[in-house]
């Protein structure tokens, strides 16, 4: 009898496996998400302070920051904001979503996230604090989106990890609780790449309807989301077997008239308010042009704006765009994870780089790279300008970043199981499609590091022939500028050095021509041993002398050096500057401003920039339209 209720017990669990299955990646997913709460909530209260609304309210936010007291590491402390919400867009969020009329009304922000600060005002009593709540809630809510969107893509191992490192990730916890759109725009860009792939996976007119209304509702978060919907629903058509191309395109026409049904009245009210249905758009430009020393009255268009630049800057535009897209998305990420462990950064970082290249070798994957690239398409250009390099500009990438990660760290996984199960090497069958992809890979692989190399001397070469001047500083890219033996970029305080490992180091520059220029040193002599010698560089311009430096240290400064450079020492093109010093002597003797250095490194001097300033009047240049 026993053994009769004993088979009947195994038969129910095999039958019933996939369900129990369902069921522990929902507790697990469910857990993840609370655990981001708590996080969140430590971090609002310890910000703002408790919730100023008695009841209900109170209690539960306050019973989820206790939890998440706990919960954190405990070098993690969050300090008291004194003047909540001054100087920037979150105390313009609440003063617009208190006077909106309407959701489709004309406006300079877009409707979904004004909509949802106005629901938590409503929640929390007309309070200032409901702007933090806002940012918050979507920045939780991002935990089940990005386990669907990772398990849609690669399954559900690959979504729990992604969703539990999104949870932790205390970069994410700060910027959250400040009450800007951003952890709302990750939100919906996130759902709307679950949406994509399960289009991609079955283009059925009911999965065409869902990420129409997703899409629609991304791009009246950020109106700028148009670029995503457009370039994912066409790399779908264009990625989709002969067999079910048509199919696909119709259902991205349905997806696409479906967002366009969504996001017309809004485009509509602005273009009958101001003429111009892009308006919430355009408007920003001013803020740019203002800070590229241009007036701001003037009315330009973002695509005038980026067209503008190209034309007149070619170089610094290809250079700048590049590094918006490629590399300071990538690079700012993962410091949230620091806290919690360094070698685990380190893994989900080296992760995510190999992860984004395995995306390419997968239709899914390629879907999620092209919506991260286009996504970034309208901030890659003003990234360097003013405060547009903040981190949370760029944060809707983030949890396409962690999926990559660790769907790399699953098929690695995976790879060393089979490698342990059967240890014999065998070539893998490679098709010609294959073999085409990885040729194409490696080939953008190369001239996108040939462009990384090689781009700063041409946008070096092309403001100076603006009549600009050029700052090379310490930092690693700039790197490349400098000749011999240099230490790795330092940084105390706000100023980044380095120090020379050898008496002679140099720097290269690429002049538009032979013309007068003002160079700037920043240099910083050897203080702790009293020996003249020391504290002499002779200066030297494409092997002619210029003049010999008599380096002073300031406590308080790193010293300045200016010097005007002879048309005659100048040649166009390539030129190079050497400094030369009388000797080194050990890190250990140079004084505490080399103690960051190996005791037994051999230092001559510090340094911090080079300037070069053209004295003899721009080469002719495109001005602005």
């Amino acid at each position: 009898m026993l053994h009769v209720l004993l088979m009947q017990i195994q038969r129910l669990l095999r039958l019933n496996r996939s369900l129990y299955w369902r069921v522990a990646r929902t507790a697990a997913v469910a857990l993840l998400t609370i655990w981001a709460a708590a996080l969140r909530a430590d971090a609002l209260v310890g910000r703002y302070g408790p919730i100023p609304v008695p009841g209900w309210r109170h209690d539960i936010v306050q019973a989820l920051a206790n939890m998440g007291s706990v919960m954190r590491p405990r070098s993690v402390r969050w300090s008291r904001e004194p003047t909540p919400y001054v100087g920037g867009d979150p105390i313009n969020y609440l003063k617009y979503a208190r006077e909106m009329r309407s959701f489709y009304q004309p406006h300079v922000r877009e409707p979904v996230y004004l909509s949802l600060v106005r629901s938590q005002l409503w929640l929390l009593d007309d309070n200032d604090i409901a702007v933090s709540t806002a940012s918050a809630l979507a920045s939780v809510l991002v935990v089940p989106v990005t386990y669907l969107a990772g398990a849609a893509a690669f399954g559900p191992v690959v979504g729990i990890g992604a969703a539990a490192a999104w949870a932790i990730e205390l970069d994410s916890v700060r910027w959250s609780v400040e009450g800007w759109r951003d952890d709302t725009f990750t939100l919906v860009m996130t759902l709307m790449a679950w949406a994509f792939l399960r289009l991609a996976q079955d283009p059925s007119g009911r999965r065409a309807l869902v990420a129409g209304t997703v899409a629609g509702i991304t791009c009246l978060t950020r109106l700028t989301a148009l670029i995503p919907v457009v370039c994912g629903l066409a790399w779908m058509v264009v990625e989709a077997p002969p067999e079910r191309r048509r199919k696909m395109t119709l259902a991205a026409g349905v997806s696409l008239l479906t967002a366009g049904l969504l996001v017309a009245p809004f485009l509509i009210s602005c273009a009958r308010e101001w003429g111009d249905p892009f308006y919430a758009v355009n408007y920003y430009t001013k803020y740019y042009r203002f800070v590229e020393g241009l007036s701001p009255s003037v009315n330009e268009s973002a695509l005038h704006f980026m067209g503008r630049n190209l034309v007149g800057r070619p170089f610094q535009t290809i250079d700048t765009v590049s590094g918006g897209l490629f590399s300071w998305p990538f690079v700012e990420k993962w410091q949230g994870f620091q806290r919690w462990s360094e070698p685990l950064t380190l893994l989900l970082k080296g992760s995510a780089a190999c992860g984004l290249v395995l995306l390419f070798w997968s239709a899914t994957g390629r879907i999620l790279l092209v919506l991260v690239i286009s996504s970034l398409i309208p901030y890659c250009l003003t990234w360097v300008l003013g405060g547009g390099g903040a981190w949370r500009f760029h944060e809707h990438t983030y949890p396409v970043y962690l999926i990559a990660a660790f769907h790399f760290l699953q098929q690695a996984v995976r790879a060393a199981a089979a490698f342990v199960r059967r240890p014999s090497l065998t070539m893998p069958d490679l098709t010609a499609r294959t073999v085409l992809r990885g040729a194409a890979l490696v080939t953008a692989g190369v001239l996108i590091w040939i462009a990384y190399l090689v781009l700063p001397f041409f946008v070096q070469r092309e403001t100076l022939a603006r009549g600009e001047p050029i700052t090379i500083d310490a930092r690693t890219r700039h790197r490349w500028f400098l000749i011999g033996a240099w230490s790795e970029a330092h940084t105390t305080g706000n100023v980044t050095i380095r120090a020379a490992r050898e008496p002679h180091v140099g720097m290269r520059a690429l002049l538009p021509r032979r013309m007068d220029y003002q160079l700037t040193l920043r240099l910083d002599p050897i203080s702790a041993i009293d020996a003249p010698e020391l504290k002499k560089v002779a200066l030297f311009v494409n092997g002619q002398a210029l003049q010999n430096l008599d380096l002073t240290y300031d406590a308080a400064r790193v010293g300045t050096y200016r010097l005007r450079i002879p048309e005659q020492m100048t040649r166009n093109g390539l030129n190079r500057i050497d400094l030369l010093a009388s000797r080194t002597v050990a890190a250990a003797s140079a004084g505490t401003e080399f103690a960051w250095l190996d005791r037994r490194e051999p230092v001559a001097f510090r340094f911090w920039y080079f300037r070069l300033e053209p004295l003899s009047g721009p080469v002719p240049v495109p001005q602005e339209p």
